[in-house]
């Protein structure tokens, strides 16, 4: 599953838009980590964050696409390779970006 879910990454980030598939994909990528997890605090604080996260991408589709895919093969790859450590930087580089992006576009960059 995770080797398909990566497949999927490899090919929805050469896109020029986020389209209907990379949502359904990047929604199966975070369910499965905090769903995995077994803490539901997580999961419901990771799904409000993606709702958010997701209303700024839409103000412009093709800002994060290519980024996106490579911070989350970034994330399954270390996963795959068992290298706990590499998954989190992976992770916390993930979430910094994001974060580095929204407030880009809250200054209008």
């Amino acid at each position: 599953a995770i080797i398909d879910l990566c497949d999927r990454i490899r090919v929805l980030a050469d896109a020029d838009v986020q389209e209907r598939a990379h949502w359904q994909v990047d929604d199966r990528l975070h369910t499965m980590f905090t769903e995995a997890s077994g803490n539901m605090v997580l999961a419901r604080i990771a799904g409000d964050i993606r709702v958010t996260t997701r209303l700024f991408e839409i103000s412009n589709p093709s800002r994060r696409v290519k980024k996106d895919g490579e911070e989350h093969l970034a994330i399954l790859e270390a996963f795959l390779a068992d290298d706990i450590k590499g998954a989190r930087r992976a992770m916390v580089k993930h979430i910094r970006s994001l974060v580095s992006d929204t407030a880009a576009i809250l200054q209008g960059l």
